[in-house]
């Protein structure tokens, strides 16, 4: 069963085919990419990779591939062309490329193992994946051995699922999933944002790599920007850093790496969003987001309290609020 935003593939794989950025058009070819959205991609990278060289912060941005680009297998219709190859295809020179990871292939190897079938994301495996990828670029094999191997972690397991495809179609499609379940030295925060994407923000503080700060433990403070393919990696990174700031914006806003002075910024964005992408010269003011919806928003005192601390780090207000964690802890 297919409808205009599901397509139904092999072995009860489901995939997105419609929607604001209609992948399945460019999957077919029947669209085309505007020049312009490509060099804006790769002014993007060269600009963050500059910016943060500038600051001695390690970088590397993840195009997340489409489930299409990755389950060609199982998919109804034959792919003819796959936006992150084309994008790579597009670079002005060699050296830009290395800043990015495209894992399509390495996720394709295994794709039973790392897709969901009712649902656009990747299992855990999948995120531990492209995590690896891009912390082999940002930081290394050594970054890359902090990471824990899928057996060891723990998860909290979920059956009869929908998933973002499954809920779509009638009657709903289900499947069992799992989510990554944090030990409880992690304090987790969000701003709980409803009604829209861009301005989202997580917040992940592990008090265990938090005793002392001044020697940024496993990888340090780390700025995760972009999309729900971000948010995942940004729970997973929790694990292995002192603290996590995920923030969905297709941007880098400069001023919050400013004010967070992290070790590691990681930028990213899903595969069908090459369909257009923007310059982050043209970003917005990123806590203003909420505000162009029409949408009840207020942040809870617990979260606006953590967030004005990170984002002050290097000064007083920093240190008293980890202090005061650290003390709930004891």
């Amino acid at each position: 069963m297919s409808t205009d935003l599901v397509l139904e593939g092999q072995e009860g794989f489901l995939f997105l085919s419609g929607g604001r950025h209609s992948p399945l058009r460019f999957a077919q070819a029947g669209s085309a990419v505007k020049p312009e959205s490509l060099s804006q991609f790769w002014a993007n990278i060269q600009r963050r990779q500059a910016q943060l060289e500038r600051r001695n912060i390690r970088f590397a941005h993840l195009i997340a591939p489409d489930k299409h680009s990755v389950c060609r297998e199982v998919f109804p219709v034959e792919v003819t062309n796959c936006l992150g190859e084309q994008y790579l295809g597009s670079a002005p020179n060699d050296q830009l490329l290395q800043w990015v990871a495209y894992p399509q292939q390495r996720l394709a190897e295994d794709f039973r193992r790392h897709c969901y079938r009712v649902d656009t994301h990747y299992r855990p495996s999948g995120t531990l994946l492209m995590l690896r990828q891009v912390l082999a670029i940002a930081g290394g094999e050594k970054a890359v051995q902090q990471l824990p191997t899928d057996d060891q972690l723990t998860y909290r397991r979920q059956s009869n699922w929908t998933g973002d495809l499954g809920s779509k179609l009638s009657p709903c499609r289900s499947e069992d999933c799992e989510r990554l379940v944090l030990p409880q030295a992690i304090r987790t925060y969000s701003n709980n944002l409803a009604g829209g994407n861009n301005g989202i923000i997580d917040l992940y503080v592990n008090l265990e790599h938090s005793k002392d700060p001044g020697q940024s433990p496993g990888l340090g403070r780390v700025l995760v920007s972009g999309d729900s393919f971000g948010r995942d990696m940004a729970r997973t990174l929790a694990l292995i850093c002192q603290e996590v700031l995920f923030v969905r914006s297709p941007f880098l806003h400069i001023e919050l790496v400013d004010a967070m002075r992290p070790d590691l910024v990681i930028t990213q964005n899903a595969e069908r969003y090459l369909s257009g992408v923007a310059s982050d010269e043209d970003r917005p003011v990123f806590f203003l987001f909420p505000f162009f919806k029409d949408n009840a928003y207020a942040m809870a005192p617990a979260m606006a309290q953590a967030l004005s601390a990170v984002l002050s780090y290097g000064r007083p207000p920093y240190m008293a609020w980890l202090e005061q964690l650290k003390g709930e802890m004891s």
